[in-house]
């Protein structure tokens, strides 16, 4: 794979309540032979090899909520925040609570007595009394470390009054994708899970509004990101380790969404439509720093857009993978930045946004070329499950959260992130037609403006109301989660939970009886 993918079998699992620790083994094989490298205690090809077959069953457990036990150094910790705070500013700058619970306690943390930024907890902070800023106004790394340079090319927000971004400032909605300028910086921790130890696996904050606004209200309930072989030049025993079969893997922290649940129903509901999406699981997260055990809460676990995703659904991972985001995710002209991957042949791209917004009056010759480029019928799907879930945190609303695949010349459409689904008419509006959706995003303007792809589009919703966007089996789903969850839940995360799960178990059979109305309008 050009970077910018095997799914499980279905199968129906009993519910079980209660939390399983992450010292629980979930299989037994162990194999400590490797040829080329001598490997830590307890590493088998089975859980850490590179060459495993990704193992959904036990990763994504669809009857557990497995706790996962991440385990790194003080020093570590106090850089990661460190680095947080000069990203987005101090911590604990607002009120209120934002889906993850607040830190009051008076446990130790940093050694030296040294307080966090911003950190009103009490807290010691950093270690040896803090350290010189460099140019980017980050300290060092620990151990004589560099922060990496940011190379994204991406321009800073530009000041609007459309959107309300990080500490009040204003903020046009395209700019509002990059809310944090710059990833967080990676560290090294060990990874319990499944009765098994990963160690120096990579491990960072990451997201934007979801990491901001948790920083900002002073939840320690943060999105992380693992990968599993990140320091492997630093720690050959780690060299093309994987978790299971899997390198990469989000843990999002359900920001805003007390019922925890709105990801991974959304997920259910895009995977069961055939539309290209990750796996999710739900996971209680455990963070241990010098001898503080903080745990975190229930987490959504979601995969990655990697080989074994793209595997899965396309059959191959030799292609280009992208992740676009900004004006150029809007598809409304090309623009190369957007989509820089490791292979400098960017073509797909180019040739897909040229046929999408080339002016001929020729209607089938438009969406032939169109389709020689672009896999519309997926987008299509993914418009119709988008629209039925008023998942507005996406294309037509936000150039942002989505990858595209090229496969064999062809781009394809996969869903990501998912957490602001089912909130009715949150600036997306409540019309299956996107009225409002103007001609700056062509892939929903043009494609519905065609008669054809507009007609599409309608059948696509009409088979989703009619198989996978059942409101009754869809409370049922929320419910029988609740059961699961709902043991694993911290006294924060408790605030409200009953409540959100009810509205959300609600929800779908409300969506469904608006679009049906406008259905039944357009025949």
């Amino acid at each position: 794979m050009h970077w910018g993918r095997r799914l499980g079998t279905t199968a129906i699992f009993a519910i079980f309540a209660g939390c399983l620790d992450a010292h629980t083994i979930v299989s037994e094989q162990e194999d400590n032979t490797d040829t080329a490298t001598a490997r830590p205690q307890g590493w088998s090809q089975e859980s850490h090899g590179k060459n495993a077959p990704p193992n959904y069953d036990t990763v994504f457990s669809a009857s557990q909520v497995r706790t996962m036990e991440i385990v790194l150094t003080d020093s570590a910790y106090a850089a990661m925040r460190t680095d947080l705070t000069s990203l987005i500013g101090a911590f604990r700058t607002r009120q209120g609570n934002q889906g993850g619970p607040q830190d009051t306690s008076s446990r130790p943390g940093m050694p030296n007595g040294n307080g966090i930024p911003g950190d009103t907890t009490g807290r010691p902070s950093m270690p040896n009394g803090g350290a010189p800023m460099d140019t980017t106004g980050r300290p060092p790394m620990p151990n004589g470390g560099t922060f990496p340079a940011d190379t994204s090319g991406r321009t800073p927000p530009a000041d609007s009054t459309n959107v309300v971004g990080p500490n009040g400032v204003g903020m046009d909605k395209d700019a509002m994708v990059d809310m944090i300028q710059g990833d967080p910086v990676w560290v090294t921790a060990d990874l319990k899970f499944g009765g098994r130890t990963w160690p120096h696996v990579g491990l960072r904050f990451k997201g934007n509004s979801s990491l901001a606004t948790a920083w900002q209200s002073g939840s320690n309930k943060l999105p992380l990101r693992l990968d599993a072989d990140r320091f492997e030049d630093r720690f050959p025993e780690t060299k093309g380790q994987r978790i299971w079969g899997f390198q990469k893997l989000a843990l999002n922290n359900a920001n805003g969404d007390a019922s925890l649940m709105r990801e991974m129903l959304a997920t259910e509901v895009f995977r069961g439509s055939g539309v290209p999406s990750p796996k999710a699981a739900f996971v209680r997260v455990v963070m241990v720093h010098g001898i503080v055990r903080d745990t975190l809460g229930v987490y959504t676990m979601v995969e990655i857009p990697d080989d074994p995703l793209l595997d899965g659904w396309y059959g191959s991972h030799s292609g280009n993978l992208y992740k676009p985001e900004g004006t150029g995710a809007k598809f409304g002209t090309m623009v190369d930045s957007t989509f820089t991957v490791d292979a400098a042949d960017i073509s797909d791209v180019r040739a897909m946004v040229a046929a999408l917004n080339d002016r001929t009056t020729d209607s089938a010759a438009w969406r032939r070329a169109l389709e020689k480029t672009f896999d519309v019928p997926v987008f299509l799907k993914w418009l119709a499950a988008n629209t039925a879930i008023q998942n507005w945190d996406a294309y037509g609303q936000m150039a942002h959260n989505f990858y595209l695949y090229g496969n064999h010349g062809k781009l394809g459409w996969i869903a990501w992130d998912l957490g602001l689904s089912f909130q009715s008419g949150n600036r997306m509006g409540t019309s299956m037609w996107h009225g409002t959706v103007d001609s700056t995003w062509p892939l929903i303007h043009r494609l519905l403006a065609d008669s054809k792809y507009r007609a599409a589009y309608a059948q696509d919703m009409r088979s989703l109301l009619s198989t996978g966007y059942d409101g009754a089996a869809m409370s049922s789903k929320v419910a029988g989660w609740k059961t699961m969850v709902e043991p694993c839940l911290t006294a924060s995360e408790r605030t409200g939970f009953a409540a959100a799960t009810t509205q959300l178990g609600q929800f779908p059979a409300t969506r469904i009886a608006t679009i049906r109305a406008e259905l039944d309008a357009s025949k």
